[in-house]
């Protein structure tokens, strides 16, 4: 309850009282950076509060439709008059090829993607007879063939993988009523997704504003660092002798305006631009002129 008065007070001090940043350059480095933290924690945890209580009531609601269209997707991903058979590394079929496999939800988000003249618009095509040189004819994103499977890495260029590299050359098919099985095993798993992401963002609730506050305090301290140096420069050139210590202590206090106004601006989508830099610098230069540099701070 003590640090917490302590808190209030100096957050109301730092924002409205430059006389009161005499006494900041009698207290320790760790004080101010300690001050910095528990700030902003508490403007993380009001974060926090508000995405809580706008956005959880909602995210069954939200979520339910993508879990339905995962199963239905899901249901009728594999064909049912396919039959797909890889023995001693040789793959085959029961269809007639090149077969496409193309879920209608998946075909739909190909379409409408930017796509270039040439990029898939399938998401599986399978042709025994195909080369690997012929991936680009067939506008797909898996092109199985014979004895490969070939698609595109993130840089667009192919990757081929050889049917043979699976172990101990397995053999395997896999048709309708195989995948159906493995389908009927996923299916809780698949209704388990909206409870998962509802804990997992409760539980990126409670761990968001304390990794946010630390990252956000390193953030606060890189400004200070530039800034400081510019307030210095300026001492400098006015032959003052105060030091970067003393002019970066003071900030830690003084960036409260910015934080404060920052938060506020990044929630209602404003942007202040360079507007932020002049209000601290306006407010830094008011604190300088009501301290005494030259009092031993101890």
């Amino acid at each position: 309850m003590k640090s917490i008065k302590t808190f209030i007070y100096v957050f109301k001090k730092s924002l409205t009282e430059p006389k009161y940043y005499q006494d900041i350059l009698k207290t320790s480095f760790w004080f101010s950076l300690k001050y910095l933290l528990i700030l902003n924690l508490a403007l993380m945890l009001i974060e926090s509060v508000i995405i809580a209580v706008t956005v959880l009531p909602n995210i069954n609601r939200k979520i339910e439709p993508v879990k339905n269209e995962i199963i239905k997707i899901s249901r009728n991903f594999f064909p049912r008059e396919l039959k797909v058979v890889v023995n001693r590394g040789q793959l085959s079929t029961n269809v007639k090829e090149p077969y496409i496999v193309n879920p209608p939800v998946i075909n739909m988000w190909l379409k409408n993607s930017k796509n270039d003249e040439g990029s898939a618009r399938n998401l599986i095509t399978i042709d025994t007879n195909a080369d690997i040189g012929q991936y680009e004819k067939y506008q797909t994103v898996f092109l199985l063939t014979k004895n490969s499977v070939v698609y595109p890495d993130r840089q667009n260029s192919l990757n081929t993988y050889k049917i043979t590299q699976f172990p101990n050359n397995l053999n395997f098919y896999i048709d309708y009523a195989k995948y159906n099985k493995f389908y009927i095993k996923l299916l809780p798993y698949i209704n388990l997704l909206p409870k998962v992401i509802f804990i997992g963002l409760i539980a990126l609730l409670i761990m968001m504003p304390w990794f946010g506050a630390i990252f956000l305090t390193i953030g606060n301290l890189f400004y200070l660092f530039w800034t400081t140096c510019l307030f210095w420069l300026v001492f400098k050139i006015q032959k003052k002798s105060v030091t970067y210590y003393q002019i970066f202590r003071l900030g830690m206090h003084g960036i409260t305006i910015v934080i404060l106004v920052g938060t506020l601006a990044s929630t209602l989508k404003i942007d202040l631009g360079i507007g932020l830099f002049i209000s601290f610098v306006v407010w830094m230069i008011y604190v300088f002129k009501n301290v005494n540099f030259q009092v031993n701070n101890g």
